[in-house]
């Protein structure tokens, strides 16, 4: 169950790749590690990995301009964030 989640994860990260000219690659990179420490706080707190894979999902992949903001708010931060 878990590696099937994580292959989820991965696809949409993969998905997010035809977007590095648009964005930039290092904003792409900070968007994939932040949802990966949301997901594994969100685990660590639930102690439920499938759940935590579902709410992040539930935020971003049902809705394309919450992604391109998200991006582009990684574009923004600092690198020393993350």
């Amino acid at each position: 169950m878990a590696t099937g989640k994580a292959i989820f994860v991965a696809c949409h990260f993969w998905g997010q790749l035809d977007k590095a000219e648009r964005y930039g690659m290092e904003a792409l990179c900070r968007y994939a590690r932040f949802n990966v420490v949301f997901i594994y706080l969100l685990a660590a707190e639930t102690q439920d990995l499938p759940e935590a894979v579902r709410r992040w999902s539930e935020q971003i992949e049902y809705d394309e301009e919450n992604t391109a903001r998200l991006i582009r708010a990684c574009g923004r931060a600092p690198s020393s964030i993350l």
